[in-house]
């Protein structure tokens, strides 16, 4: 089913699996397409491993896809399209890619946003009392990804602060990326630690 989202209860096991125990998850989420060459099978995989039910794959599916999203559009950003820019400075261009950036950055926050509160209500809140340093390491988290979501903002944004902080592009540009590399690090430090 090439291309096709499925969520739903498996009434009976697939054939070559085995049967289901009762009160074991019988939630399916297949994402064939989009996911088959990064990360999203083994995190089906654990998910279904671990009872993990439809809603928290899917919350966690999204955040890692807004997340590349953020991540790979600062970095292309910075490594290739300022690059290009410099060389040939075409206004018209500068512009259209800015307002092609934009709402995809707003959507990109958004989700984040959205999935990323959604599991802290879920899961986060219940570790954080069970394990003494997780709010600590969430904490920086959330400053880091309010930084990043700031700075690729106010990047494409029409402002005259926009304007001054454009002016100096290549900083920012590397400080957002090294914010969003920074972020990627203390996700795997949670999630190695607390789950």
């Amino acid at each position: 089913m090439a291309g096709a989202v499925r969520i739903g209860h498996a009434a009976r096991p697939r054939s070559g699996e085995r049967p289901r125990e009762k009160g074991e998850s019988g939630m399916i989420l297949e994402l064939s397409t989009i996911l088959e060459s990064g990360g999203g099978p083994l995190l089906l995989a654990q998910a279904e491993a671990t009872g993990a039910g439809g809603m928290e794959t899917a919350s966690r599916t999204i955040h890692l896809i807004a997340a590349m999203f953020a991540v790979g559009s600062i970095a292309h950003k910075l490594l290739a399209l300022r690059p290009a820019i410099q060389v040939h400075p075409a206004p018209e261009t500068v512009l259209l890619a800015r307002r092609r950036w934009t709402p995809i950055t707003h959507t990109v926050i958004l989700l984040l946003i959205v999935t990323g509160l959604y599991q802290l209500m879920t899961a986060g809140l219940a570790k954080g009392e069970a394990d003494g340093g997780y709010h600590m390491w969430f904490g920086m988290k959330f400053l880091a990804a309010m930084a990043v979501f700031f700075l690729m903002s106010v990047l494409g944004g029409r402002s005259s602060l926009a304007e001054r902080l454009r002016q100096q592009d290549g900083r920012w540009g590397t400080i957002a990326l090294l914010l969003a590399l920074a972020i990627v690090v203390i996700s795997v430090q949670l999630r190695e630690n607390f789950g």
